[in-house]
C-alpha cells in the first residue's frame, strides 16, 4: 500500500508520535516533581520559619551593635593614644630637665667625685613598660645602676 503520503508523510507522522511521547514523559516527570514539592511544602514548619526570621532580624541588630561598639572602641583607642602621647611628652620634658640638673646635683653632693644621669628609652610604649634607670659613676669608677651600688656610693644620692 500506497497511502498517498509517501516517505515525507511517514517521517512527519513518526516525528509527531515522538513529540507526543516526549510531552507525555515530561508531563509525568513534572507531575512527580509537583507531588514531591507538595510533600516538602507540607513538611515545612511555619513556627520554625518564624523563628528563623526572628533570629535573622536579631542577627542584623547585633551586627549593628557590634559596628557601633567597634566605632566606640576606635574612638577610645584614639583618645588613649592621645593621652599616652601627651603623657610621654610631659615625662620626656621632665626627664630632660632632671638629667640636666642631676649631674650637677650629684657632683655637688659627692664633692665633685662622681656623676649621675637617668637612662630610658625614647620609644613611647616601652618607656612606661621598662621605666627609668638611675646610673651613677662614683669617684673614678665605671658607670653602674643605682640598684647595684654599695651604701657608701649611694649615700650622696639618698640625701637628694
Amino acid at each position: 500500500g500506497w497511502d498517498g503520503k509517501g516517505k515525507r508523510g511517514q517521517k512527519q507522522g513518526r516525528l509527531g508520535e515522538d513529540i507526543q511521547l516526549w510531552v507525555t514523559e515530561e508531563g509525568c516527570a513534572l507531575k512527580a516533581l509537583e507531588e514531591e514539592l507538595a510533600v516538602l511544602q507540607a513538611s515545612i514548619d511555619a513556627a520554625a520559619l518564624e523563628e528563623d526570621l526572628a533570629a535573622l532580624c536579631r542577627l542584623g541588630q547585633v551586627r549593628g551593635l557590634l559596628c557601633d561598639a567597634e566605632a566606640q572602641q576606635a574612638e577610645v583607642e584614639r583618645e588613649r593614644d592621645g593621652l599616652v602621647n601627651e603623657r610621654f611628652q610631659q615625662l620626656s620634658s621632665a626627664l630632660g630637665t632632671i638629667n640636666t640638673k642631676l649631674s650637677e646635683v650629684y657632683r655637688f653632693l659627692s664633692g665633685n667625685q662622681g656623676d649621675a644621669y637617668c637612662s630610658y628609652t625614647l620609644e613611647r610604649r616601652l618607656l612606661f613598660a621598662h621605666g627609668i634607670t638611675l646610673n651613677i659613676r662614683p669617684d673614678q669608677h665605671r658607670w653602674r645602676s643605682f640598684a647595684s651600688l654599695s651604701g657608701c656610693h649611694a649615700q650622696p644620692l639618698l640625701l637628694f
